[in-house]
């Protein structure tokens, strides 16, 4: 699917071109969902602080994105794992 493709390119770049690609992807998926940027931003905010009041994430590292390839949408998460201190 051309959708799909998008994706891949998009994840492959860097820089501030990659940014603007992810904007517009932001865009993309937000219309396809029937959420606002804004309802986007603050359902990554709920996801992640669940996240994190069970497990040790990286917050800085985490991504969160709204895929729109198939029926239903899917919600991918990439969440790092942070080291915890070994108890002596």
């Amino acid at each position: 699917m051309a959708l799909n493709r998008f994706i891949r390119r998009l994840l492959g770049s860097s820089g501030s071109k990659e940014q603007a690609k992810h904007r517009l992807l932001t865009v993309l998926v937000s219309d396809r969902l029937g959420l606002s940027p804004e309802q986007m931003q603050a359902l990554r905010q709920d996801i992640l602080a669940t996240i994190s009041r069970h497990l040790p994430v990286d917050s800085d590292n985490v991504r969160i994105d709204f895929v729109h390839e198939n029926n239903p949408a899917e919600v991918v998460i990439n969440a790092p794992m942070r080291q915890r201190a070994k108890s002596a």
